[in-house]
């Protein structure tokens, strides 16, 4: 069991490339189903390692990763097949990748590990881009008003940029 919330997260990395090919072909709702269970992995991998407490520095480092590949491969396909806006996946994926490379960096030359833990800010943008991708999905498989939609864009381009600001404070005041 100790392996588990781990294996959540390897499935989110597996669900990437499935969640890109339904996007690509159209198969919306498909995609938002697979969108939600990877929503809820993550949700779970966390609770289960609390719970079981088996709680690990690979699960720390593996669940960012999982849901920066998830989200970051869903929302680059959405950008390449022209349902969302270059600019808006610019500031997801600039987010995601700025917070892989400076944390890359300082666990490469820090002299004594460091934690990154998860910040209530970062975990608002995971929960409002999987709300967007999912209020997407709807829209684009005509079971979602787009307003709903835009609603949803415009939160996750606000609080990813918040988010974004929140970790650099942390990552420069410790």
């Amino acid at each position: 069991m100790k392996f588990l919330p781990n294996a959540l997260s390897v499935l989110r990395i597996l669900l990437a490339p499935l969640t890109c090919w339904l996007i690509w072909t159209g198969s919306f709702q498909n995609a938002s189903l697979v969108i939600l269970a990877a929503a809820l992995t993550d949700g779970l991998d966390g609770f289960l390692a609390r719970k079981l407490g088996v709680q690990s520095r690979t699960g720390e480092v593996l669940d960012p990763i999982a849901d920066k590949i998830f989200a970051g491969s869903a929302f680059l396909t959405l950008t390449l097949h022209h349902h969302i806006e270059a600019w808006v996946a610019a500031i997801i994926l600039g987010r995601d990748l700025t917070i892989l490379t400076v944390a890359g960096a300082v666990l490469v030359s820090a002299d004594t590990p460091r934690r990154f833990p998860p910040s209530i800010m970062g975990k608002a943008s995971t929960g409002v881009q999987c709300a967007y991708g999912l209020s997407l999905m709807g829209t684009l498989g005509h079971a979602v008003p787009e307003v709903i939609t835009e609603v949803f864009k415009g939160a996750t381009v606000v609080i990813t940029i918040w988010s974004g600001i929140d970790y650099a404070k942390r990552v420069t005041l410790e």
